[in-house]
């Protein structure tokens, strides 16, 4: 059995199809969040996802607007990690280009059940892997997670929206010597502007930070990074 995290489809469903055609049946996959908006099928995206047994899916940022504009359509009271309180979920979501995964959602009845297993999605997963590495999967990776496994309503927005942190040094603690961190979020070519999706995940702060998101709807690949062989999976392409 394999373990692996992905991250960022934005609607690009191909990317989840080549995934799943690589997929062992008892391999799993971490979905750091981000599977709807910019692309072509965001709705179908995050609907493959969520039914996806395999698949173990946390909350980014995307999936909080989606949220939060569901439950302004409903007439909710919102329940997100990020208060929204200048523009609303939905104005915020429709910039950020997901006017037809909400659309999606509304055109099949606007069914809260969706509403319910969005809601449900955990904010980070933390691994083990054979080697001993101590691994934190979350969508932007906030560092300051690292110091509570506690989540209140400052350190869900964190995790869903933080990008200060990439600018930290890794803290120097020994209780955080074999712990590493798995992220999407930030493009890869914020932290290098020479890269290209062949050369990978970016390691970072003395490596114990992976940033896996390749900016697929701009570069048109994807990765599935292996949580085990920690230098290895897959980069997929169109």
């Amino acid at each position: 059995m394999s373990i692996y995290a992905m991250s960022d489809l934005h609607g690009c469903l191909l990317f989840y199809q080549k995934m799943k055609e690589q997929l062992q049946p008892e391999d799993k996959v971490i979905c750091l969040g981000d599977c709807g908006d910019r692309g072509p099928q965001g709705w179908e995206t995050i609907k493959a996802v969520l039914e996806d047994p395999q698949f173990t899916y946390l909350r980014g940022n995307h999936e909080d607007m989606l949220i939060g504009a569901m439950q302004e359509y409903l007439g909710e009271d919102r329940h997100t990690a990020h208060s929204y309180s200048k523009v609303g979920a939905t104005a915020l979501l429709v910039y950020n280009g997901g006017i037809q995964t909400l659309n999606g959602w509304k055109d099949e009845g606007a069914d809260s059940k969706w509403l319910n297993k969005l809601l449900a999605l955990p904010f980070r997963y933390t691994y083990d892997n054979k080697d001993g590495k101590h691994i934190i999967l979350s969508h932007a990776g906030p560092t300051s997670i690292l110091y509570s496994e506690q989540e209140d309503l400052f350190t869900r927005d964190a995790i869903c929206w933080d990008r200060d942190s990439i600018n930290l040094e890794w803290p120097d603690e020994d209780e955080f010597k074999d712990t590493y961190m798995v992220h999407g979020h930030t493009p890869c070519w914020y932290l290098s502007k020479s890269w290209k999706p062949e050369d990978g995940p970016i390691y970072y702060q003395d490596g114990h930070k992976i940033d896996i998101d390749c900016g697929t709807v701009q570069t048109h690949a994807a990765y599935l990074f292996d949580l085990d062989n920690f230098d290895g999976g897959f980069l997929f392409t169109a």
